[in-house]
């Protein structure tokens, strides 16, 4: 069994209004301070199972929004560099990331910045994710002090679709549509890569909208499915990876199967946002250090330690 990087889910509440976003789709329970409070307590364990299982990244990220428990998130950062994990990367959307903390994380040693947005026009993208923060200015400060920063778009039909149609979507309707939308993508996304580039953006994660296996049983949950159904752009997955396929180098390909492409001077990579598992080997994507203080296998599977 091999793990490709590890996870580290603080538990944290956040001012976002995400509606297709895993809390809605999981369990959770229990009092953020005295859950990371056990993580604080597991690092040991967590450092240790990087160094035995050749893990050389880290993420950090949360249920909710992990810089509003900032100073969990710094002392985090300095166990990890103290016990000499490479790479350590922080998942946020951005809420909380004042200057003070940008150049207070780049001086502790966190490495990248992955900062998530629900589309690539501002105006959607504070409709949906319910915040104001201009991800084309915060990842501007992150490359200012060092850090890399990463766009990790959450992919939606809203966003891509070439009639801009949220309702009735269906690529055999008509016979030419296919090939509008393969033309439409083919202007759009290399426009917005270029435009990431040219503000210090260095890397894009185009993520596809997924649901775990065994959502729990509730509105919230039942209400962030349904969006994800309506809303999700599984089907224009094809028209991006040929995009990006048909103009890009590859670089290398990732442990549990997507290529990292190099693609208008940045590194590209199209995932899914729930698989853990390589279909084909059963190797793991990630572990997760949860809020119980044990390592688990993605989300949530079983502990291992």
């Amino acid at each position: 069994m091999k793990a490709t990087s590890l996870s580290i889910n603080l538990a944290c509440p956040c001012p976002n209004k995400c509606p297709f976003c895993i809390s809605h789709l999981t369990e959770h329970q229990g009092s953020h301070d005295r859950q990371n409070h056990r993580i604080l307590e597991s690092m040991p364990k967590a450092v240790d199972y990087c160094r035995y299982n050749g893990i050389d990244t880290v993420l950090i990220t949360g249920r909710g929004e992990p810089m509003s428990v900032d100073h969990t998130v710094m002392r985090v950062i300095e166990a990890l560099k103290r016990g000499g994990v490479p790479r350590v990367e922080l998942q946020t959307s951005g809420v909380g990331l004042t200057d003070g903390a940008i150049a207070a994380m780049a001086y502790k040693g966190l490495s990248t910045v992955s900062i998530s947005a629900a589309s690539r026009f501002d105006v959607l993208n504070q409709k949906i994710m319910g915040h104001g923060v201009d991800f084309r200015e915060l990842a501007s400060k992150v490359a200012g002090v060092g850090m890399i920063p990463r766009l990790s778009l959450n992919l939606t039909r809203d966003d891509w679709d070439v009639d801009g149609d949220q309702t009735n979507y269906d690529i055999g309707a008509e016979a030419i549509r296919p090939r509008r939308q393969l033309m439409h993508i083919q202007k759009e996304l290399p426009a917005f890569v270029r435009s990431l580039r040219s503000i210090g953006c260095r890397q894009l994660t185009l993520r596809l909208l997924g649901k775990p296996r065994d959502p729990k049983n509730s509105e919230a949950a039942q209400k962030a499915s349904a969006w994800i159904d309506e809303h999700g752009a599984h089907d224009l997955h094809r028209y991006l990876d040929r995009v990006i396929s048909d103009d890009a180098s590859p670089v290398y390909r990732l442990d549990y199967g997507p290529i990292v492409w190099s693609y208008e001077g940045m590194s590209v990579v199209l995932v899914d946002c729930m698989p853990t598992k390589m279909e084909e080997t059963g190797e793991i994507r990630s572990v997760v250090l949860q809020p119980d203080g044990l390592i688990h296998v993605g989300w949530q599977d079983c502990p291992i330690c």
